[in-house]
């Protein structure tokens, strides 16, 4: 294959992306879902881990592009590769990465000639992050585009996620932490952010500070500026089990947009206090 062909097939690849997303034939019912494998890692400060986009779906498929977010203040993005889906596919494949910023990550593959495919189930791609500091990093995929052997896209709801668990003491264990964590994303913001309370361990107890709705604990969530004045209160009630997620709109409670600079969300519950640095840029 001469340099001119080969060009020409990588920039095909490309363009899938760019189609529009033409319905499915009547009839049609194929779905896709995703998932981050494995759903927890736990490592030390300085180690490496790699997670797993993985797909299930019962139609042959082609060309996928996922969009990932993490904390930058916990893990870093420092490689990506094809997973086996398209490493094993029997065509040429495309295959790209790269950072869209300092806490999302793209990646994008697809298999390369006429009605080429990719046989689910099975893993898209493979995503290596360092571990930075002690802490806890959600990686969420925030977006997805996939595509069947027609070129023609197929659903794939977003919103899968992994949890990076960060801690020297451990290493290849459970953190000796409270299962309760405080996220934020993204971090830097402008101009909103999600905050979002859960327990990483899977489930939720009632704590001392009382509970309701059933059991599950009282929270209260509040932002504060970093001279510790109160700039908006967002929650107080029942936290239900796995993620609690509460948008701050970077206003304050007046309404009026809060100025550039250092705030910390904070939420107290079942007599423990969490506080996360928002970074709010203008």
């Amino acid at each position: 294959m001469n340099m001119r062909a080969l060009r020409i097939m990588l920039i095909a690849a490309v363009m899938v992306f760019s189609l529009s997303s033409a319905p499915r034939p009547a009839g049609a019912e194929a779905s896709a879902e995703l998932s981050l494998v494995p759903s927890h890692t736990w490592i030390a400060v300085g180690a490496l881990c790699t997670l797993t986009v993985w797909v299930e779906s019962p139609d042959t498929l082609s060309c996928a592009q996922c969009i990932l977010s993490f904390d930058p203040a916990v893990v870093a993005c420092v490689a990506a590769y094809r997973g086996p889906l398209y490493t094993g596919c029997g065509f040429p494949t495309f295959f790209d990465w790269g950072l869209m910023g300092t806490d999302t990550v793209r990646v994008e593959g697809a298999p390369l000639g006429y009605r080429s495919f990719i046989l689910p189930p099975g893993g898209l791609f493979k995503i290596v992050f360092e571990a930075l500091a002690d802490g806890i990093s959600p990686v969420r995929i925030e977006r997805a585009d996939i595509r069947d052997i027609d070129r023609i896209r197929v659903p794939a709801p977003p919103g899968a996620e992994a949890l990076i668990i960060v801690s020297n003491s451990t290493g290849g264990g459970p953190p000796p932490v409270s299962g309760l964590v405080l996220t934020s994303r993204p971090n830097p913001f402008n101009p909103a952010a999600v905050i979002a309370v859960g327990d990483f361990r899977g489930g939720l107890a009632a704590g001392p500070g009382g509970a309701g709705g059933g059991g599950q604990p009282h929270c209260s969530l509040d932002v504060y500026d970093a001279a510790g004045r109160l700039v908006r209160h967002l929650y107080a009630g029942p936290l239900a089990p796995g993620w609690n997620e509460f948008a701050w709109d970077g206003r304050c409670g007046s309404g009026a947009r809060a100025a550039a600079g250092i705030y910390h969300a904070v939420a107290r519950t079942g007599g423990q206090l969490l506080t996360r640095k928002l970074v709010l840029l203008r």
